[in-house]
This record gives C-alpha cells, structure tokens and sequence, in this order.
C-alpha cells in the first residue's frame, strides 16, 4: 500500500445465556512494538446489549497508513522455510531479526461481557509500503515514469521487452480457460489446480567482474563482453494473487545458445532443495546437448521476487548457458504448474515452440541504465537508443519492460512498445 488504506470485517457476537448483557468492545496489540506502526482499529459501535439467545452485528476496520509502516527488507530468501531467523527468534522482533513476524501486525478485539465472560478475536494484517510507480508517457529517444506515492522510492528494473503474452484469463463472451477467473475468498476450496499464465517477458544483461573465475565457468572468447550475467524478467495475470514466492510458478526456459536450432541449456526456477523443503526459490541451469558435453545440473543464484508479487527476475551468469554478447541466441519460456498438476500452462512465444531473438550486446532498444529509482512524488526521465544493427540483431524486441519492485500487487510492471 502506498496511502491510506481500511480494510473491513464483520464480527458476529452471540449471546447464549437467559438474560440480556451489555458487551464492551476493546482492542489490543499482540507485541508492543507493534503500537504506532501504522496501523489502529476501530468498531462500529463499542457498546451494545443484546437480549438472551441474540445476536449482533460489529464492523472491524483496520486503518493503514504507510507512511508509518516499517521499510520492508524481506528478500524471500535468507531463513529458508523457518519464516524466521530461528537464531534470533526474540519474543519482541527487532529491524535486526528481520523477519514476517516483524513485519506482521497482529492484536486481538477483547468482547468484554462482565463477569467470567470475556473474549477475544485475533486479527492479523501483514503491510508492505509501497510505491506506485507508471509509465507516464514516451517519445521517440525517451520514456518517463512517475510515482505519486509519498512514503516509498519506486525502484525500477528495466529489461528488453520480447512478449506481451495474451491473458487467457479473461472472459469473452462469458467464457474463459482459468478455473479461478470468478475467484472470491471461500470459494472453490480444495481444486488441486491454478492457472500460470504468462503476462510478459523481458531480458537484459550486465557485468559482474569476476564472476566467471569465482564460479568456475569459462571466460567469454575474444570480442564478447567477459562476466555477464542474463536476466530474463517475467511478470504473470493473477487473479488471486500468489501469496508465495516457491511455488506453484515455474518457468522452464529452454535457450538455442548459438540459434543453430538445438536447444542447449534450460534455466529454470524451483525451491532450492528441488523438493520443496528449502524455502528459497532459486534459478538452476540444466545442460540438455550433450553433443557439446554437459555441466551438472546446478543452482547459480536465487531469483528476484517476492511474497505477493507477480514479478520474476531470474538472474544466470551468460558463460553457464553458452551466450556471447556479440552474437544472437534464441529462447522460449515455459510456464508450469509446478505444486499442484505438474502441467504445461503457458507458452512465451504463444504458439508453442517458437522462438525469441536477441543479442545481449547489440539490443533494438537501449536504455542507459537497467536499473533507476523514481523519487516519491516524482518523475524519472529514461532516454534510450536505436544501436545500428540493433533490429536485425534482435529482432524480438518490440520495447521496454518495466518492473517495479516494492509496487502494489497488480501494478507492478508496464510494458512499453517503441517506433
């Protein structure tokens, strides 16, 4: 959330005994810390009687204010599947045991009914402080973004932009392929099923000095960039949103290093254990042409993404997967149900088993950076060039994909299409 936010719940109190009672309501934070973090309750109403065997109605509203919230720092990563450091797991969380039970915010409604005759209803939220940044316009050398948001820096990463895939959520005509596009909570409990579908792909490259040496990996020949690393940026439609980060998206990326049609290498994200007992969802690469001789399969670096996020940055040192900067290489992606079926959902080129283009070192489009931060309540001006060459070295590119991390789930990307 990047503002104020309420959010509302009805609370159901019965009166089981013979004779009328009148009911005081109270609320209550489960930590101290918790107190003055953005975040109060309020009731419809705070005292009311009801009469022997009836019932009432109160209306619970927690009121989030960002600019209170604590910065988030979770990276899904650092404590594996424990959701907390368990070496200092403190009765009171601390900014130095960053952990979800820092950033959770949880207390309890207290029903006073007099005598022998109080309970109380926990309630818990979990906020993230949040930028809102958007494409706000380009031109024909420049795109600007802008974040309204007051409380949070819209950092952005920027990739090549090679797919906006088609939502095969939506409804046409009162049909649509995903079982959860009528989704609201409580429903459809127990469908063993979900839908990965891709929204768009996008992919980018820098260095890393040293990188190669320290991971035991060739160095580029001469003429290409030596210690790249590839990013492949990948947004899905999501409705509900993921509350995890592992599972049950996996993309299957299969990569023609060299574009003389042989698949070489798969880079693929999954928990880092490969058995769903880790808790951290790292990106592996998978040699598959042995005609070239092959790696062993192996984890290089854990993704990007984040609880309740539709985002995915999976990050791969250029040397493991055989691409060069000074010379084409060809993907596709696939997305899987990777918890639930196991099954292929969706395809990136949608027709199955085509390909991307693209040259790490000679793109369509070229931005000066890769990576930027939009100010709070401001703008950010990205120029961007058209290298001679670009268009036949990488003919995938149609434009710019932003991601925007730390952005409100749904809102977290924009493509852009470029002349």
């Amino acid at each position: 959330m990047s503002g104020t936010v309420k959010e509302t719940r009805t609370l159901v109190i019965e009166n089981l005994s013979d004779s009328a009672r009148t009911y005081r309501l109270s609320n209550g934070f489960r930590y101290s810390d918790d107190i003055g973090k953005g975040v109060t309750a309020a009731f419809s109403k705070n005292n009311f009687t009801i009469p022997a065997g009836g019932a009432d109605e109160v209306d619970v509203t927690l009121t989030v204010n960002a600019q209170k919230l604590r910065d988030w720092t979770l990276d899904a990563g650092s404590f594996g599947a424990s959701g907390t450091n368990i070496f200092c797991n403190n009765a009171d969380p601390t900014p130095e045991c960053s952990s979800l039970t820092l950033f959770e915010i949880d207390g309890f409604v207290k029903v006073d009914g007099g005598a022998n005759n109080t309970v109380t209803m926990p309630w818990q939220i979990l906020p993230k402080k949040a930028a809102a940044t958007y494409v706000a316009g380009k031109s024909g050398s420049s795109v600007r973004l802008r974040n309204p948001a007051r409380f949070k820096p819209g950092d952005t990463d920027v990739f090549a932009l090679v797919d906006v895939s088609p939502n095969n959520c939506e409804v046409v005509d009162g049909f649509g392929d995903c079982i959860e596009e009528n989704y609201s909570p409580g429903i459809l409990p127990g469908i063993n099923s979900t839908p990965i579908d891709i929204k768009e792909v996008g992919v980018r490259s820098y260095v890393a000095p040293g990188l190669n040496a320290a991971l035991g990996l060739p160095a580029a020949p001469s003429g290409a960039i030596n210690d790249s690393v590839v990013d492949f940026g990948l947004t899905v439609y999501d409705a509900p949103f993921r509350a995890a980060h592992n599972f049950p998206v996996e993309f299957d990326i299969y990569v023609d290093s060299d574009s003389d049609g042989i698949d070489d290498y798969v880079v693929f994200n999954f928990d880092r254990a490969l058995t769903g007992s880790d808790g951290r969802n790292a990106v592996f690469v998978s040699d598959i042409n042995p005609a070239d001789g092959t790696r062993p399969l192996r984890p290089y670096f854990f993704s990007f993404t984040d609880f309740n996020s539709q985002n995915w940055i999976l990050p791969v040192p250029a040397a493991a997967i055989g691409v060069e900067s000074n010379r084409p290489f060809k993907f596709y992606v696939l997305a899987f149900d990777a918890y639930f079926t196991g099954s292929l959902w969706d395809c990136s080129p949608f027709n199955c088993g085509e390909y991307h283009q693209f040259t790490t070192g000679l793109p369509k489009y070229e931005p000066v950076t890769s990576s930027l931060q939009v100010p709070v309540r401001g703008s950010y001006t990205l120029p961007y060039g058209k290298p001679s060459g670009g268009a036949s070295a990488s003919p995938s590119q149609t434009g710019l994909l932003f991601m925007y991390r730390d952005a409100a789930v749904g809102k977290e990307s924009d493509a852009v299409t470029l002349p």
